[in-house]
């Protein structure tokens, strides 16, 4: 990857008031009309046009934050976080993720990112309209318990990013369930009329 920033870094006050605003409108919308629950991880998930359109808007930061003049937007995903189901375990992202943008859009009680680096565990407390940098596909991240269960409400936007020659480029998102095993790539590509 040309000229990447691997080190995580923290960007401080990423998005201007006015879309940080249009992005916890729209996540509390979608928790409160449109509910949309991953069990497995004890959260809400949501996207869309609004999330979209934020992604599109932060590449060029993208590009000039981790040193990469090719990136392109590959996927993004807003999370909502309560009660005592909420977890995120220690992993690293199989998705299209060589860059990320973990961006921090509502929280009652911070909940810190872990992240591994050079094989040290760096800890990071996002303020809100924060986004922790860092490259998903390397890093493994992770957050321990959800502080203040009963009473917290946290809201994550994941900014995704890679380059060009990318397999989510040449073989479009669906390509993960052949990197998961759950469908060979002859039946992908066929499925794909390749």
């Amino acid at each position: 990857m040309p000229g990447i920033v691997e080190k995580p870094f923290v960007l401080p006050t990423l998005l201007p008031t006015e879309a940080l605003e249009g992005l916890q409108k729209y996540a509390l919308y979608h928790w409160m009309y449109k509910p949309n629950y991953n069990f497995d991880l004890g959260r809400h998930e949501f996207f869309g046009e609004q999330v979209s359109s934020v992604h599109h808007e932060l590449t060029e930061i993208a590009k000039d934050y981790f040193g990469s003049e090719t990136l392109q937007p590959t996927w993004s995903l807003g999370t909502i976080y309560q009660y005592q189901h909420a977890r995120v375990p220690r992993g690293v992202e199989d998705r299209a993720c060589d860059y990320n943008l973990d961006l921090a859009v509502f929280q009652k009680t911070a909940w810190p990112l872990s992240v591994e680096y050079e094989g040290s565990t760096e800890q990071h407390t996002l303020a809100e309209n924060d986004a922790l940098c860092y490259c998903g596909n390397k890093q493994p991240l992770w957050r321990e318990d959800f502080p203040d269960p009963e009473h917290n409400l946290l809201i994550n936007v994941l900014f995704c990013y890679a380059e060009p020659d990318h397999w989510f480029f040449k073989y479009g998102a669906g390509y993960i369930e052949v990197l998961r095993g759950r469908v060979s790539e002859a039946e992908y590509l066929a499925g794909r009329g390749a």
